[in-house]
């Protein structure tokens, strides 16, 4: 199988194939817009790996002409790139070549309303279509479809993230700024409550503990698509929701309120100059210790007792959280688990069990608590 890695040379997308050159034997070719960056990654992976399996080759997502041959001789395409603009060129693209398609890009309604307006054709052509990837969104319901495992019924599923990263040793390209933005035009802080979602107020907000030595943090309700699938398979459920957190002082009181007031002016306007504030304020004043955590609490009745599961899932490195769900997704996909035609959420779609136990294999910190 050929598997097209587009942003193959980017931060999560550099770590995706050298986890699919791990733990899979497939061809691998690194795309990109700079030929030279996918060539010399091409060549560093191959001799770090001891294999000819890499390849490069140049792609623009503005260029129709140039993905529709880049797709021609390829079985799956991922879309590793911040080019969410151009969304619907990849997807028509990839149904005129007939091929499977991943993307761990931002879930926005750009993206999400083409792919749903193009499914009944996805599903007639036979063809594999698998969004919203990685762990924010692509991990939330996942932890909670297996947390729910542990229960005869499930009231309240609440999924935590605490994001610091080590933004100085990042490069960001003007695209991946962009698309930060793109995410506070795309933000609704509504989560499910006593069966209804609700959108909060930032009077709302409350503090988490995360514990050791993050302790409380402010978060913020965050809804993504693939916590309100799970409404209809968890009729029991009542309360869920995502709640994100972990800026420092300079995001989270200058560049975030300078962003939200700028948009409303005017987006064109005030996007570059968002993006490059909101970059400064992360490398700038965030500092040790550096880590990501996904922590849910479920509470449910199981043999007639009120019982609370805590799943904790962690990493020192944002981009590597990003890439090893992307990857143990892959895994199931490859080997046939769940590639069936359709529009598939990468987190209401894997197989809970196989997809953590891959994740700890891929070196990712997995904790479950029970009380």
């Amino acid at each position: 199988m050929k598997i097209l890695i587009v942003g193959g040379y980017g931060n999560a997308g550099i770590l995706i194939t050298k986890l699919l050159l791990q733990y899979t034997s497939e061809k691998l070719i690194v795309a990109g817009r700079n030929l030279t960056k996918a060539e010399s990654i091409s060549k560093q992976l191959n001799g770090e790996f001891n294999t000819n399996r890499v390849s490069a080759q140049k792609i623009d997502a503005s260029d129709k002409i140039n993905i529709e041959t880049a797709f021609k001789d390829v079985n799956i395409v991922i879309i590793a790139s911040s080019t969410i603009e151009y969304s619907k060129n990849v997807i028509d693209a990839a149904l005129k070549a007939r091929i499977d398609y991943f993307d761990l890009q931002l879930s926005s309604d750009i993206k999400l309303n083409y792919l749903r307006m193009k499914k009944d054709e996805i599903t007639t052509k036979g063809l594999c279509f698998i969004t919203d990837g990685g762990f924010h969104p692509g991990l939330p319901a996942a932890m909670l479809r297996y947390s729910a495992k542990e229960f005869d019924e499930i009231y309240s599923a609440k999924v935590y993230s605490y994001l610091n990263i080590d933004w100085g040793k990042y490069r960001f390209s003007p695209s991946t700024g962009k698309e930060m933005i793109d995410e506070f035009n795309n933000y609704n802080p509504r989560i499910f409550l006593e069966g209804e979602w609700k959108k909060l107020k930032w009077s709302e907000y409350k503090k988490f503990d995360f514990g050791n030595s993050i302790g409380k943090q402010y978060v913020a309700p965050m809804m993504l698509e693939e916590m309100k699938n799970l409404i209809e398979e968890f009729p029991t459920l009542k309360t869920s929701g995502f709640f994100v957190g972990g800026f420092n002082w300079f995001v989270n009181y200058i560049s975030i309120p300078f962003t939200m007031v700028g948009l409303k002016i005017s987006k064109t306007l005030f996007s570059n100059p968002a993006a490059k504030v909101f970059e400064f304020g992360l490398k700038k004043f965030n500092k040790s210790p550096f880590i990501c955590i996904l922590k849910l609490e479920a509470i449910g009745l199981k043999d007639n007792k009120r019982q609370m599961i805590q799943l904790e899932i962690s990493h020192s490195d944002g981009y590597f959280l990003t890439a090893a769900p992307v990857a143990a997704c892959l895994l199931q996909y490859l080997d046939g688990s769940f590639r069936k035609p359709g529009l598939h959420f990468q987190a209401n779609t894997v197989k809970t069990e196989k997809f953590f136990k891959d994740l700890i294999m891929m070196g990712m910190d997995i904790t479950i608590k029970r009380k």
